[in-house]
C-alpha cells in the first residue's frame, strides 16, 4: 500500500532467500601420561547463523519492510577425562566440562506495522539481544573390588549461569483490526443524521487502515484529523533496557555396591543426596 496515495493498492510477489549455515570443528586427543594413567581431551566448537529471520504469514520483504533479521551463535564445548588405575583393584575417574552458548538475534528498533490478515511492515523491533550460557562440571568416581563385591563411589558438582540483555528503544506497535469509523463526506467532514449524531461505517482492516493514512496525510492542516486518525489504530509501546544473570550450583555424592550375590544374580544397593544453591 502507498502512504502517499492510499487508495493504490500494491501487490508484491517478492520472494526472499533465508540462508543458514552450521560449522562444527571437534579434535580429539589421547595421551598416555604413564603406565597406569591416561588422559582424553575433547573439544567441539559450533557456529550457526541465519539470515532474513522472521519473515513468513502476512510479512512484506524488503524493500517494503525491515521486518526480517539475521541471528548468529556459537557453542564451545571442552571435555577432559582423566582415569588412573591405582591398583589391580581400585580405578580412580575424574570428568571435567565446560559449555559454552552464545546467540544474538541482530533486530532493529523501527516501529511495526499490522494490518490484520493483510500484511506486516515497519520494523521487527528486537533491539540489541544476546543470551550467553555457561556450564561447568567435575566428576570424581573411584571403583573398588572386593571379592563379590564392587563398590563405586564418588561426587559430582556442577555450576551453570545464564546472561541475558535485552535493549530497546521507545517504539510504537500500530495495528489496524477493522471495526466501526465515522462516514466522511467532502473535505472529510463527518456526516451526522438528523439529530447531529456522527454516521458511522464497519470497515475491513485495510480500508481502517487506508481511511487513517488519509486523514494522516490531512493532519497537519486540521487536528480533528488526527484526532480521527488515532481512533482508527490500536498502539502498543514498548521500551526495554535490561540485564538479567544468574547462578546455580548443586552437588551430588553418591556411594553404590553392586554385590554379585551369584553368577546370574546382582543385588545393587546405591545411597545418594543432592544439594542445590541458586
Amino acid at each position: 500500500m502507498n502512504a502517499a496515495n492510499p487508495l493504490n493498492v500494491l501487490l508484491d510477489d517478492t520472494s526472499l532467500v533465508t540462508p543458514s549455515y552450521n560449522m562444527t570443528i571437534s579434535p580429539r586427543l589421547d595421551y598416555q601420561l604413564s603406565t597406569n594413567n591416561t588422559l582424553i581431551a575433547r573439544f567441539e566448537e559450533r557456529t550457526n547463523g541465519k539470515d532474513n529471520s522472521g519473515l513468513g504469514g502476512t510479512s512484506l520483504p524488503p524493500p517494503l519492510s525491515q521486518i526480517p533479521y539475521n541471528t548468529s551463535g556459537s557453542n564451545q564445548n571442552l571435555m577432559l577425562t582423566e582415569t588412573s588405575i591405582l591398583n589391580p583393584k581400585v580405578v580412580n575417574e575424574t570428568r571435567f566440562q565446560w559449555t559454552r552458548s552464545y546467540t544474538n538475534p541482530q533486530g532493529n528498533l523501527i516501529p511495526s506495522i499490522g494490518v490484520s490478515g493483510a500484511f506486516s511492515t515497519g520494523g521487527n523491533d528486537m533491539g540489541d539481544n544476546w543470551t550467553i550460557q555457561h556450564h561447568f562440571e567435575l566428576q570424581n568416581y573411584t571403583s573398588i573390588s572386593h571379592n563379590a563385591h564392587t563398590i563405586r563411589f564418588g561426587v559430582r558438582v556442577r555450576r551453570e549461569s545464564d546472561q541475558d540483555r535485552t535493549r530497546r528503544a521507545l517504539a510504537v506497535d500500530t495495528a489496524s483490526r477493522g471495526g466501526l469509523a465515522p462516514i466522511l463526506g467532502a473535505g472529510y467532514t463527518v456526516e451526522t443524521d438528523a439529530n447531529g449524531n456522527p454516521l458511522t461505517q464497519t470497515l475491513t482492516s485495510i480500508q481502517q487502515y487506508q481511511l487513517f493514512l488519509q486523514l494522516q496525510n490531512r493532519g497537519s492542516q486540521a487536528p480533528r484529523f488526527r484526532h480521527w486518525a488515532a481512533d482508527l489504530r490500536a498502539s502498543r509501546f514498548k521500551a526495554a533496557n535490561r540485564t538479567i544473570s544468574g547462578v546455580r550450583w548443586d552437588a551430588g555424592p553418591f556411594i553404590q555396591d553392586d554385590w554379585r550375590m551369584r553368577p546370574n544374580f546382582t543385588l545393587s544397593l546405591v545411597c545418594g543426596m543432592k544439594c542445590r544453591r541458586w
